[in-house]
């Protein structure tokens, strides 16, 4: 069966065309600001310099690599430099969509993650930006529907999502240092899925194989990343000094749940009010998903690692080098 009936995906494309809007309203209506500078900066390098700076500064090179041919194509304006990550954030409403339609079997929901997600602020806000964060956000959520795909498949688990799966998830972590952190909370809830189908089938249930699959990807997730862990390393050494003070965790929580409900774009006296009635519709959202049966349990279960479990091992991160931003 289609993931998608006709109509739906006519109701899908008018959301991504919300989203591909919105992304470009006034995508060059203000000039660039430093990190933005830095990209321009290092987009227009060659090759092999471009590689070399990445590997001293803050994140890997895939990026950078992206806008630098993007660049070349269509110059170097503020318009040119921010349009990849609203391309970026429109593929991410439609990634959301077909995992919420992957997870909870409804139409509706994927309608309404795409719905949420075109209109989300965060996203909005990063999808007029030229830096890297709607580029790992799309490839975070195609992860994400890959490996719920793959753990919904039992027995009959086809090859070619394991090797896109390995794909999307090399090219999450040569964007962003932190890709492995949600990596490990998608590994997390597949390994969930798997122990709760070995203890329902057992062996007949392809448990053996399955596992042997996921172990197979991560490790040549793992591999492919060899070429860049000395990088990982001098980074990780760096910033053990770069920012001094002790990481506030009431403080970092506090930016996260702003930064996941309101963005970068309401004054914080006013965005801590909002955060009431998004509190009160997610406490909403978790006791219906517990009382919707396993398939609502397992749409939870997926939703809270990926919540928790990247921003716990930031935090944890940041206690030893405590440099955070909510984003």
């Amino acid at each position: 069966m289609s993931l998608l009936r006709s109509r739906d995906r006519l109701a899908l494309l008018l959301l991504l065309l919300l989203a591909f809007g919105l992304g470009l309203f006034r995508l060059d209506g203000q000039s660039l600001w430093y990190d933005e500078g830095v990209t321009a900066a290092i987009a227009r390098r060659g090759l092999d310099e471009l590689t070399r700076w990445t590997a001293s500064d803050i994140q890997p090179p895939l990026y950078y690599y992206v806008v630098a041919g993007w660049g070349r194509l269509a110059g170097w304006s503020e318009w040119s430099l921010r349009f990849p990550s609203a391309w970026f954030n429109v593929l991410t409403v439609s990634f959301l969509a077909l995992l919420a339609r992957r997870l909870t079997g409804s139409y509706r929901a994927a309608l309404l993650a795409a719905l949420l997600a075109a209109l989300h602020p965060l996203l909005v806000y990063y999808a007029q930006e030229a830096r890297m964060y709607a580029q790992l956000t799309a490839l975070g959520a195609l992860a994400g529907y890959l490996l719920a795909r793959l753990a919904s498949q039992g027995q009959r688990q086809e090859w070619r999502f394991w090797v896109a799966y390995v794909g999307v998830a090399v090219a999450a972590i040569y964007t962003h240092y932190f890709a492995f952190f949600l990596l490990l909370a998608l590994g997390l809830a597949y390994g969930i899925d798997w122990a709760l189908a070995r203890r329902a089938y057992g062996a007949d249930g392809g448990a053996r194989q399955r596992l042997l699959a996921f172990l197979g990807a991560e490790t040549a997730v793992l591999l492919l990343y060899v070429p860049w862990l000395s990088a990982l390393y001098t980074r990780l050494q760096i910033d053990r000094s770069y920012w001094a003070g002790t990481l506030k965790v009431r403080e970092a929580l506090l930016d996260v749940a702003i930064g996941f409900t309101s963005g970068e774009t309401v004054l914080e006296r006013w965005a801590v009010w909002l955060l009431i009635p998004y509190g009160l519709i997610t406490v909403w959202t978790v006791w219906r998903l517990w009382r919707a049966g396993a398939v609502g349990r397992r749409t939870l279960r997926w939703a809270l690692f990926w919540l928790v479990a990247p921003v716990m091992a930031v935090l944890l991160l940041a206690m030893n080098v405590p440099k955070f931003n909510a984003r």
